[in-house]
């Protein structure tokens, strides 16, 4: 998905209006970190619990939950 397509989200740490990043966990491959490398992707580590947040903000690094933010940018 490209950050033009993905709905901006005002993150609630840092209120920026951001796109969230993803955050993938378990053991990563070579095109995985390619990824974390490029800055699309966090890679969340092999722990895998049920409360582990699935995005981060880009800007500040807090955890953010797919449509949790306080306000989304519909015109984007």
């Amino acid at each position: 998905m490209s950050e033009s397509a993905a709905p901006k989200q005002r993150c609630r740490s840092c209120a920026e209006l951001v796109v969230p990043l993803p955050i993938v966990y378990g053991y990563p491959s070579p095109e995985l970190l390619e990824e974390a490398d490029a800055g699309r992707v966090r890679i969340g580590g092999c722990v895998i619990s049920s409360d582990d947040p699935a995005y981060e903000c880009p800007v500040c690094h807090e955890a953010m939950a797919e449509g949790s933010a306080e306000e989304t940018d519909a015109r984007r």
